[in-house]
């Protein structure tokens, strides 16, 4: 049977994914103090497709009657950071665990650093990732990140970097890469030839709404399959953030 996640983007569905899983990574977030409340909010007041969040509030979202129509994608590791850029994956969820709570899909970092020990290591959980997705059923979302040293590194470098990832994750049989938006020819040349969906993520709070909305414009211009947005949007006060939300999924839900 194919997963209704897959079934959604093959069929040219563009999606509004909501993260709620960044404590995982950064511990206590401002505006993410109760995960479960956030997603709940938004998934009853906007017509976001799903949420990104741990394999417990995903439980406990369940358990709180989040939407049987919205997505719940499990975040597999943890993103430890330190103070040059580098990142530590901690595996925290198995692929089965997700499927067994009933789960739609499963999304693995690939923190791609420097070093060739680090990316090899990165390289094995992605694929390791792929191939309990494909035994569960499950697709697995693959996000790479330039990683180890990027204060240093010029925008055109990180830019390189992330795309050579995404290529790699694609070729180990990723079924979806989530990159930040580059607006260059090489990301766009990207987007065009890419065997499988792309989508954008959000990064943290930055500018004005009409910002956050055209940066969503350009991306679906580009070819993006849809957008995972959380700290630009529930770290603004609630009736904005609510507003904006709304917005973002009228611009992704019309898109041809």
């Amino acid at each position: 049977m194919v997963a209704r996640l897959t079934e959604a983007m093959s069929g040219g569905r563009r999606l509004v994914i909501l993260p709620v899983d960044h404590g995982l990574a950064l511990g206590e977030v401002d505006g993410l103090e109760d995960p479960v409340g956030v997603a709940l909010k938004f998934a009853r007041e906007t017509e976001i497709d799903g949420t990104l969040c741990s394999l417990p509030v995903s439980r406990r979202l369940g358990a709180a009657g989040f939407p049987d129509r919205a997505f719940r994608i499990i975040t597999l590791d943890s993103a430890l950071q330190g103070n040059d850029g580098s990142i530590l994956q901690v595996p925290v969820c198995g692929v089965e665990e997700a499927k067994v709570a009933g789960c739609d899909g499963v999304k693995v970092l690939m923190a791609w650093e420097e070093g060739l020990a680090e990316r090899a290591h990165v390289l094995g959980v992605v694929a390791d990732a792929v191939a309990a997705g494909n035994k569960a059923g499950l697709p697995v979302i693959a996000e790479p990140v330039a990683a180890g040293g990027i204060q240093r590194v010029e925008a055109v470098e990180l830019e390189r970097r992330e795309l050579e990832a995404a290529r790699i994750a694609i070729e180990v049989g990723a079924d979806v890469i989530k990159i930040r938006i580059w607006d260059t020819e090489r990301f766009r040349k990207f987007v065009s030839h890419c065997p499988v969906p792309v989508v954008a993520l959000g990064g943290g709070l930055s500018g004005g709404s009409s910002g956050v909305l055209g940066s969503v414009k350009r991306g679906l211009d580009m070819g993006l399959s849809g957008v995972f947005v959380g700290r630009n949007v529930w770290q603004r006060p609630e009736e904005e953030a609510l507003a904006l939300m709304n917005e973002i999924c009228a611009v992704v839900h019309s898109a041809a």
